[in-house]
């Protein structure tokens, strides 16, 4: 596996009640790891 360098843009997703949070605020003291789903249907 090679390392890069790149960092991830800081985007704000919204959560299940309609807020808005900055993924930057979840990773400051742990590790996140994000998971994508596709929807079929």
């Amino acid at each position: 596996m090679t390392s890069s360098k790149v960092k991830a843009p800081d985007v704000s997703v919204m959560l299940a009640d309609g807020s808005r949070l900055q993924l930057s605020a979840l990773w400051q003291n742990t590790t996140l790891v994000l998971v994508f789903l596709r929807h079929l249907g």
